[in-house]
């Protein structure tokens, strides 16, 4: 669902069409993009915490996370560079690049792209000239930007859970309210970003600023939220509505950034536990390959006109293509990838003197 939600929130920013909904309702203060992107890291945080409460062996948690990201990542590049950027100088200037200056030509080339781009960090966002007169100029895969982030996260929470710190509700609140500050802050006086230019600076205002996309608030919030439920069930209908409410009146008063840190982790996992797609679950998980093809095709779609035939259809080709992209990604690249990362991890035996804090009820697995 927050794979989808980020396909139809670019499809307006990409297709040309404004801003989407939720942006215009609330003042520009959020996007529901971006909230399913918080959403991703939220999710991210709490299941990835709870996997090292189960199995605390910092070696198989390492090996599974490069296994579930790297495979499909490296082959969506590889992609772009010699399938899809080929074929689109191919056809937008036929005739006149051959199929290895198509690979080569300029400094911004699709070598370039696939070279820069290979440790996660986008290095090179553009494949010159491509999609300079896109809504979003020039930009291949605007949506990979997260993936260096969510490496980051990772390896965070492993430094954590190996000083200990993962395991102790206080230090992981700490650190919850210590990210969350900013925001009350930022709603009284606004706190500047960083300019453009160093590396640190980016991702400081990717991160951490209030302002932007905050993932590390959001990572860090589904840690707390594993530790404070213990794994366990969160539902309850009451606490849902004046959640669901509560949240929804900040958007249009300009209080969306403060109330999310608090209320969208209990929603996610709420909804996690009563929406009934357990069937479509077991036929696979398509939402990270939605994510990583879905905003080339839609660069794609628009430099082939398709945003001229109006949103609905813009948006409705680009979900069908996404989709099929996310299906064949994981039927073909990472359900292989995982089984290779779950057999290797096996091998490593977990330390007997990491076991979790005996205060923190367990959920056995099943």
């Amino acid at each position: 669902m927050l794979a989808l939600m980020v396909v139809f929130g670019h499809s307006y920013v990409l297709g040309g069409f404004g801003e989407e909904p939720l942006a215009r309702w609330s003042g520009s203060a959020i996007s529901g993009r971006e909230l399913a992107v918080q959403g991703f890291f939220i999710l991210s945080g709490y299941l990835l915490a709870n996997s090292l409460f189960r199995q605390p062996s910092l070696s198989r948690f390492a090996v599974r996370r490069a296994f579930r990201i790297l495979p499909a990542y490296w082959i969506a590049l590889l992609i772009t560079c010699f399938a899809v950027a080929p074929a689109l100088f191919a056809t937008l200037y036929p005739g006149r690049l051959s199929y290895s200056e198509s690979l080569t030509i300029g400094d911004y080339n699709a070598l370039g792209y696939l070279g820069k781009n290979a440790l996660l960090w986008q290095g090179q966002k553009w494949i010159l000239p491509l999609f300079l007169n896109n809504g979003s100029p020039g930009v291949v895969n605007g949506s990979l930007w997260s993936l260096f982030y969510e490496a980051l996260c990772y390896v965070l929470l492993a430094g954590g859970a190996f000083l200990g710190w993962v395991q102790r509700r206080w230090v992981v609140l700490s650190a919850f309210a210590l990210l969350y500050a900013p925001c009350l802050v930022h709603a009284i006086v606004r706190i500047p970003s960083l300019p453009k230019g160093p590396v640190a600076y980016e991702i400081f205002n990717m991160a951490f600023h209030p302002a932007g996309p905050c993932v590390m608030l959001a990572f860090v919030a589904g840690v707390a939220a594993r530790l404070l439920s213990n794994g366990g069930p969160v539902w309850n209908a009451r606490w849902f509505v004046i959640a669901t409410a509560a949240f929804a009146i900040s958007l249009p008063i300009g209080a969306a950034r403060i109330m999310w840190p608090i209320a969208l982790p209990f929603l996610l996992l709420a909804l996690g536990e009563r929406l009934p797609f357990r069937k479509l679950e077991a036929v696979g998980d398509f939402s990270y390959g939605i994510y990583i093809y879905s905003f080339l095709i839609q660069q794609s779609l628009f430099a082939f006109g398709w945003h001229h035939r109006g949103f609905w259809i813009f948006f409705g080709v680009s979900l069908g293509l996404s989709v099929a992209a996310g299906a064949t990604s994981w039927f073909l690249i990472e359900k292989a990838a995982i089984r290779m990362g779950q057999r290797i991890a096996a091998r490593f035996a977990a330390p007997a003197n990491t076991a979790p804090d005996p205060s923190i009820a367990i959920v056995p697995t099943t």
